[in-house]
């Protein structure tokens, strides 16, 4: 892919890691020490030895953190039992919220189950490493593995998982590399970024093995009726545990360089007049997850209890055109200089790469706190109400079949002309907003429906 114009310019803004994107002397060490949840067992990983393992286990109890808690697994919620409805104003398939309107000994019922479903998981998903290809395009992967079938037992496992059918979770090269090369050599804050990258992807993933083992496909209904016109469970459950999407802006090597943030939304326009913003991520808004006190704070008061990092420096395109936003003028003038450098290259003769040209046309501005802060990027909601007050316009909905014990039909999908495919993936191509990043093809379910009356 090599290396874009995005991220050149965040990395001469933050000369001399001014923003601390990089390392940070105060930040402390994990203190992480819950067990590692069984879907993550070292069995679950057919090609990872046990030093390679060994060097995982502190992003794998991250991830484990992000199924421990009943503010965290309330997301699983509606995508195990939540019955499919549809919005008859705008055609939308959504899922409601089976924790809607129950009792506290309900809710607590129906976290149980899903903690059962998880457990579940331990012996119908299977992790697998690239270890020869480097340029996947994406962090991670789930697919139905043909080739084998899960093993349940009636004592552990739920009944809402499709009988058989196995997942594999298929994960970037580069994740590999670093784990059995370079992470002894590895600074705290460059572990912390790649052990975050690492435990997100795999509950990215873990959210579409619970799709796929739920109703035997890789269809996915859309969780809420505000949620984007493309489904994606992976990214709904980021936005859902972080209000954004966090990603590495340099995908090639095995090392993570600095996180750059997102919010989760989507142009309908075509593809040059997107409208994209990124913000860089400290170390210290990294750091922290993998702390007691965060997490403490999180089983209280949920996600949104974490609030995002103050932006100190942002990069957006507007049809087409970089302008980078920074707090520093110090970060602006380099940034300036960067450019007129390239442009007396160009007036000397030079042939400017793509990239060297992106960067010498971006506009660059110093910018006021709430100038950073603003934004025409439509946000979508973390939480509130899931779906209409059905009861108070029974006119305007249609309910569709449930399936509380069975998966969608398939028949009724490919009848409606709804498309599948081969694989759901967290994407790393160019900045995760192009329409690849979700899925290789549409994935909203559309299923057979009976009219409310």
């Amino acid at each position: 892919m090599g290396v874009t114009p995005h991220f050149n310019l965040i990395e001469r803004a933050n000369r001399n890691d001014r923003y601390q994107l990089l390392e940070d002397p105060s930040i402390l060490s994990s203190d992480l020490d819950i067990s590692i949840h069984s879907v993550f067992q070292a069995s679950n990983f057919i090609n990872t030895p046990p030093a390679i393992y060994q060097n995982m286990e502190n992003a794998l109890r991250l991830a484990s953190m992000f199924l421990q808690y009943d503010s965290t697994i309330d997301w699983f919620v509606s995508p195990l039992f939540g019955l499919p409805l549809l919005d008859t104003q705008t055609n939308k398939t959504y899922l409601s919220d089976p924790l809607a309107s129950k009792t506290a000994a309900e809710r607590r019922a129906l976290r149980q189950r899903v903690r059962v479903a998880l457990d579940c998981m331990a012996h119908s998903v299977n992790f697998q490493f690239y270890t020869v290809n480097g340029n996947t395009g994406f962090w991670a992967r789930s697919l139905i593995d043909p080739t084998r079938r899960a093993s349940h037992n009636s004592v552990c496992c739920t009944p809402h998982f499709k009988v058989g059918t196995l997942v594999r979770i298929d994960l970037r090269k580069q994740y590999w590399d670093f784990l059995n090369g370079d992470y002894a050599s590895q600074s705290q804050p460059s572990r912390f970024r790649h052990e975050f990258s690492l435990a997100v992807s795999l509950i990215h993933e873990i959210c579409h093995a619970v799709g796929i083992l739920r109703r035997g496909n890789l269809e996915e209904p859309n969780l809420r009726l505000d949620h984007l016109p493309k489904s994606e469970f992976g990214y709904a459950w980021e936005n859902f545990m972080f209000g954004c999407i966090i990603n590495p802006f340099d995908r090639d090597s095995s090392s993570i360089s600095f996180l750059m943030r997102k919010t989760w939304a989507e142009n309908m326009q075509h593809p040059a007049r997107r409208n994209k913003e990124w913000s860089a991520v400290p170390m210290s808004y990294i750091s922290q997850w993998f702390r007691k006190s965060t997490w403490a704070k999180i089983a209280r008061r949920g996600p949104s209890a974490i609030a995002l990092p103050a932006i100190k420096l942002k990069l957006r395109s507007l049809n087409g055109h970089l302008t980078l936003f920074a707090d520093s003028k110090d970060a602006v003038d380099d940034v300036k200089r960067l450019r007129s450098a390239l442009a007396a290259d160009r007036a000397a003769g030079w042939e400017l790469t793509p990239t060297e040209i992106s960067v010498m046309l971006t506009r660059v501005i110093h910018a006021t706190a709430p100038e950073l802060e603003a934004t025409e990027i439509p946000l979508p909601s973390r939480h509130g109400p899931w779906y209409r007050d059905i009861e108070g316009s029974s006119a305007g909905y249609a309910m569709v079949r449930s399936v509380s014990d069975r998966s969608i039909p398939r028949l009724a999908i490919h009848e409606q002309g709804w498309k599948s495919t081969s694989a759901l993936k967290r994407s790393a191509k160019q900045d995760g907003d192009e329409s690849s990043a979700a899925c290789e093809q549409e994935l909203l379910v559309r299923p057979t429906k009976r009219v409310k009356q």
